[in-house]
């Protein structure tokens, strides 16, 4: 899971420094908008990522 966690907190970080400067017009999106996973149907409940 770190690794995902990771690559998201890099994205949203980009895109924070890239819309916090001057030249906003050309900012390439790469933010992860939506995240599935899928929770075992039965098992000692949920775990926080």
């Amino acid at each position: 899971w770190k690794p995902i966690t990771d690559y998201i907190d890099q994205q949203f970080e980009q895109y924070f420094r890239d819309e916090s400067g001057l030249n906003r017009k050309n900012i390439l999106d790469n933010r992860v908008h939506c995240c599935l996973y899928f929770i075992p149907p039965f098992g000692h409940g949920y775990e926080r990522v």
